[in-house]
């Protein structure tokens, strides 16, 4: 039987989420993006072991690499464009056409505003 996401050339988002939202002090934003992705894991009936792709525009200079290591994923791709607050639609464009040629299979992204000094 043929599935959305087996079917060629087709790709579905299937799972969604974020993270607390609002002024969250006892939280770092690296727990930020780790609570959002693994929720949106989860809602897609997923697990970490699935998540084979990863986009972020996250924190510091490779932020694809260090919120996946954060995250515990271990991407075979990753995207860290950043345009600003497009990003997550220029990350989402960029993961279809990845999975529509084969790598990865499936993808986890993470966006988050830079946290203004306090």
């Amino acid at each position: 039987m043929e599935t959305a996401l087996s079917a060629p050339g087709r790709v579905a988002i299937v799972g969604s989420a974020l993270s607390d939202c609002g002024r969250v002090d006892e939280k770092s934003a690296f727990e930020l993006h780790y609570q959002a992705a693994s929720r949106a894991i989860a809602d897609a009936g997923l697990t970490k072991a699935d998540i084979d792709g990863l986009g972020s525009t996250g924190m510091g200079l490779i932020a694809p690499v260090e919120i996946g290591e954060y995250l515990g994923l271990r991407p075979t791709w990753i995207d860290g464009t950043g345009v600003g607050g497009a990003a997550w639609v220029v990350m989402a464009e960029h993961a279809v056409e990845a999975i529509k040629a084969g790598t990865p299979r499936s993808s986890s992204s993470s966006t988050a505003p830079r946290r203004a000094p306090t």
